[in-house]
């Protein structure tokens, strides 16, 4: 005992000792933009080494009078400087363009050197945001981050688009958790994209473990742009550009010879349906371009202009931009239109030399006309419409553009003296969009305040408050129209108007502590809580018969009648979320790294039986190319292994699932009044608990040839348990089903990031980045007696769902009848599966995916002098489409050109021949597309300098040039049919194709 007692006395005695000889050098890691957080220091010829705080401060300790150190940064040259004990340096990094280095965030504030991250994490910088010229940040990870799948919903002016971090996790909601400066937000519909400093995506559980209950899809952290400390002077920028949209594919329809040929052959064969049209008549007739009709050139214009700067213990930056684009169905004419208006503020200063306070401000406008598509709907469907009227029928009555053609007019057609047959069941996409006036208006705002108190030099406490609030406005008003002569009439117009209100708090708060004076051990731990708070208002009316006739002066204080207006029962509701987090990242002389995450979360969207989740991670990595064997190694520049386990969680439902909820607004009658009473809204489930999702990943990092070539690449297995469903209550029993935990789900699959970056002595430069990732997705258990889940309902023509879900199979497969040939009289016959004479709904099976097999993207970039190109491709393979555009059911409507020539029994006049689903309608959706192509000119040096200004750039870029498919409709990027709608998604009813655009800009610094 006595030895012992000895040998801890003295192990202190010589710690003490050695602290005393020890000397300490500190200082600041610079750049042009500003601080370096996560700087690797290292004294030259020995293990001891430090990183930079999130300031770019750093203090290392020396053994010896004088020392080198060595300074790396991933992104940035390396650099020896050489220091005495007790001196305090600045130190300036230049930032190489031959380095594959990258800073990335991970949750609340803290930001690591990418050689340390031991998890699976994507970042998108603002340069590439900037060369994608996009509407929507989101937009931006299409292609640029492999595992992250980014499809559009439409192709309209602020649609929303599909985001998936590594497959569905879920049957319901499956949208990441998207932060943006540590708050969390509902989407990035509200964020100008030129306010984005960079976009970190947390991909495996590990790094997303942090936060819990709500990273169980993943997690995308988006950084803003600051101003910079001692900036000198303000630097102004102003991005801007401008352009057009158009259409740039057409589906393979008939035109009018191929129509009439088709019309006079279901004629000849089937007597009593009118006689073939004579060559004299086929003369009279147009021959309509439908989409040529309706699609127009539309313009698309962005501004954005910021003012940053700072002094020595402040920095501010303020921002505005303006982006404005229009439909290429409706835009001119008001219909289809976005528009978002925002100023954007960030100020922070130091308040005492160990205090810092840090303000941030969003104002957001955002309005939005929006068209009825990709959806059925009596009278409203425009893109269903327009792929079903055939090309012999005008657009509009005798070249009135303010009257559209009744081609279904039950009294008679009649174009130019010819008598054609009625179209049934559709109509002119041209009435569709005068009785369609639908509008948007929200006004969001997001706000946070920070303090942070530096205690000591290494720790840390910080205090975040956030408040976000989107106040929304819907319109819709259908007004009166007497279009007698072509069969089109309504005499009463409608009005409805809907309120919604969503605010949602966040406090966080945390402390962090950086130990020193470890020798080779580096360690840091971060400890705290967080409080979440969301309240859901909505309310709505509608009315008929108005006194005015136009969208913008109807009102309800128009109306006729007041006894016309009905009121819908409002609904509101309050959720919150409180969780506690840790932390602990460790590694070896930057050799062996650990890092462990400890959250529990609990939620109101659970009772008291299982209100709080526990959510646990822990990674590890090996960067191999700090031992000996490979530290001097003249080609590989950084190896790292990697390896995770984490579970995340969702507590994504609606509320009080868990107990008994009451609905207002029904009643019965009582001796001939009417007596308002209350109903069940579901029966609750006590039960319910958190759906979780653990993942393990596997992961490779290398950079070689003096970091011009660089390899990323993750195998993950994700697994989703106690999947939250609606499900389990009969039919009979009148009550809507409560979230169950009833299923469980894996994703499993690879991504595989290469990248290459050369510069020539002539000034030329290029580079190119490719990705590559590949899905698979299986429902693994829908509990016990699980029934199947359906999806894609709503067609015109199919009477049963298109999707079906359930055990061995990917999520919302396509699933119907396999035909096994055409007849001699043109009839499908379908495969008998079952091996029971007959065919029926047994022998249905899956027929498709819209999930892919794999998607890809390739970025290739160059510069010359002062030019500079840069063009992305992206790619989808294996994903299939449902095609439901073809009006079946609608006597004598169109249909696409291989009609002519696939065998296929001609019943144009008909109507309703085939109501099965069957892979017949099931398309290959494959695609490569080139999403953008850039050329840029920005002046020389020369020029700039007796300008007095810093950067002037021109440029022109293309987007959508190019398209490669097989897919013979407008566009087979087809995501889901509507937000959070994972069983229903690659089905095109009628797809609003995204935009040919040609955009011309300017980029000026002063």
């Amino acid at each position: 005992m006595k030895n012992y007692l000895f040998k801890m006395v003295l192990s202190v005695f010589l710690l003490i000792t050695a602290n005393t000889f020890s000397q300490n050098v500190s200082g600041i890691v610079t750049s042009n933009t500003g601080p370096l957080p996560g700087v690797d220091l290292k004294v030259k010829g020995s293990n001891v080494g430090t990183t930079t705080d999130f300031d770019g401060k750093f203090s290392i300790a020396l053994t010896s009078e004088t020392a080198t150190l060595i300074v790396s940064y991933l992104g940035y040259e390396t650099k020896e400087i050489a220091v005495k004990k007790n001196q305090s340096v600045t130190i300036t990094l230049i930032e190489s363009l031959n380095t594959l280095d990258q800073v990335v965030v991970v949750g609340y504030g803290q930001t690591q050197n990418k050689r340390a991250v031991s998890t699976a994490v994507g970042v998108v910088n603002a340069a590439q945001i900037s060369e994608l010229a996009v509407s929507r940040p989101e937009a931006a990870l299409q292609g640029t981050t492999p595992g992250v799948t980014v499809v559009q919903t439409s192709g309209s002016p602020g649609a929303p688009l599909t985001v998936r971090l590594r497959g569905a996790a879920s049957v319901g909601a499956s949208a990441p958790l998207y932060l943006v400066d540590g708050q969390q937000v509902p989407n990035l519909n509200f964020l100008n994209p030129d306010d984005i400093k960079s976009m970190n995506v947390l991909k495996d559980a590990a790094s997303s473990a942090i936060y819990g209950a709500r990273g169980g899809n993943g997690v995308i952290l988006v950084e803003t742009k600051t101003g910079r400390r001692n900036a000198g002077k303000p630097s102004i920028t102003i991005d801007t550009y401008t352009g057009f949209q158009s259409l740039g594919n057409k589906p393979d329809l008939m035109d009018k010879n191929a129509y009439v040929s088709y019309l006079n052959d279901f004629r000849t064969k089937n007597p009593g349906n009118g006689n073939p049209l004579t060559a004299d008549e086929i003369a009279k007739l147009p021959n309509t371009d439908w989409y040529g009709e309706l699609f127009e050139t539309t313009p698309v214009s962005s501004l954005s202009t910021s003012i940053s700067g700072g002094g020595e213990n402040y920095s501010y930056n303020i921002s505005g931009g303006l982006f404005d684009q229009k439909g290429m169905v409706g835009g001119n004419e008001g219909k289809s239109q976005y528009t978002r208006k925002n100023v954007k503020l960030n100020f922070e200063t130091d308040i005492t030399s160990k205090f810092n306070i840090n303000v941030g401000l969003n104002l957001v406008d955002v309005e939005r006309d929006y068209l009825f598509e990709n959806q059925s709907g009596t009278g409203i469907s425009i893109m269903n419409f327009v792929n079903s009227i055939p090309a012999i029928y005008p657009a509009f009555a005798s070249g009135d553009r303010s009257i559209p053609f009744g081609m279904g007019n039950q009294q008679g057609v009649v174009v130019n003296g010819v008598s054609l047959p009625t179209v049934g069941a559709v109509a002119n996409p041209f009435l569709a969009l005068i009785i369609t006036n639908n509008k948007s208006v929200s006004d969001i705002t997001s706000a946070n305040i920070k303090g942070t108190w530096k205690v000591t030099n290494d720790f840390k406490i910080t205090g975040t408050y956030f408040h976000y609030k989107d106040n929304t406005f819907d319109k819709q008003f259908t007004p009166t129209f007497d279009f007698s002569d072509q069969g089109y009439v309504n005499t009463n117009a409608t009005l409805r108007e809907t309120l919604y209100s969503n605010k949602m708090t966040q406090f966080d708060g945390n402390g962090s502590y950086k130990f020193s004076n470890l020798g080779n051990h580096n360690l840091d731990v971060l400890a705290g809580m967080s409080v979440y708070q969301t309240t859901f208002e909505t309310s709505s009316r509608n009315g008929v018969g108005f006194f005015t006739n136009d969208f913008a002066s109807t009102n309800f204080a128009t109306i006729r009648n007041p006894s016309g207006i009905t009121s819908a029962v409002p609904y509101a509701f309050d959720t919150a979320l409180v969780g506690y987090y840790g932390k602990v990242n460790y590694d070896y002389a930057h050799k062996y790294l650990l890092s462990g995450t400890l959250r529990a979360d609990s939620s109101s969207n659970f009772g008291s039986n299982n209100r709080t989740g526990v959510f646990p991670s822990v990674s590890g990595g090996w960067v191999v190319s700090e031992e000996s064997f490979l530290n001097d190694s003249k080609f590989i520049n950084l190896l790292k292994l990697r390896a995770s386990w984490g579970i995340n969680g969702s507590d994504n439902i609606n509320p009080f699932q868990y107990s008994a909820v009451l609905n207002s607004g029904s009643g019965t009658n009582f001796g001939g009044e009417n007596v308002s009473g209350l109903t069940p809204a579901f029966l609750p489930n006590p039960d319910v608990k958190w759906e979780e999702v653990a993942q393990t990943n596997f992961g490779l990092d290398i950079n070689a040839f003096n970091n011009s070539f660089g390899i990323t690449f993750d195998y993950y297995i994700k697994k989703t348990s106690d999947m939250l469903i609606p499900i389990g209550v009969p039919l009979f029993s009148g009550y809507p089903a409560p979230a169950t935990n009833i299923a469980d789900m894996e994703n499993k699959g690879f991504e595989l990031l290469l990248s290459y970056r050369k510069k020539y002595e002539n000034g030329f430069s290029w580079d190119i980045a490719a990705n590559l990732a590949q899905n698979k997705n299986k429902v693994t258990s829908l509990g016990n007696n699980g029934q199947p889940l359906t999806g894609g309902i709503g067609t015109f023509v199919f009477n049963d769902p298109i999707t079906l879900t359930t055990v061995g199979h990917s999520i919302a497969g396509f699933y119907g009848y396999q035909v096994e040939s055409i007849d001699a009289d043109g009839n499908l016959i379908y495969k008998d599966n079952d091996g029971v004479p007959g065919i029926t709904t047994a022998d249905k099976t899956y027929i498709g995916s819209a999930l892919p097999d794999f998607t890809y993207g390739v970025n290739l970039g160059a510069a010359y002098k002062n030019f500079d190109f840069n063009a992305f491709l992206y790619g989808s393979e294996g994903n299939d489409i449902y095609d439901a555009t073809i009006r079946t059911d609608a006597g004598y409507s169109n249909r696409k050109d291989s009609y002519s020539s696939n065998g296929l029994k001609n019943s144009l006049g008909f109507g309703l021949t085939d109501s099965q689903v069957s892979d017949f309608y099931v398309k290959d959706g494959s695609f490569l597309k080139l999403k953008t192509v850039t050329l840029g000119y920005s002046l020389p040096s020369s020029l700039v300098d007796k300008l007095k200004i810093d950067k002037f750039r021109i440029y022109v870029t293309g987007q959508n040039l190019w398209v490669s498919t097989k897919y013979d409709g407008t566009d087979p990027e087809i995501g889901e049919s509507g937000a959070n709608n994972s069983l229903d998604m690659g089905i095109d009813r009628g797809f609003y194709p995204q935009a040919r655009t040609i955009l011309m800009g300017v980029q000026a610094k002063f």
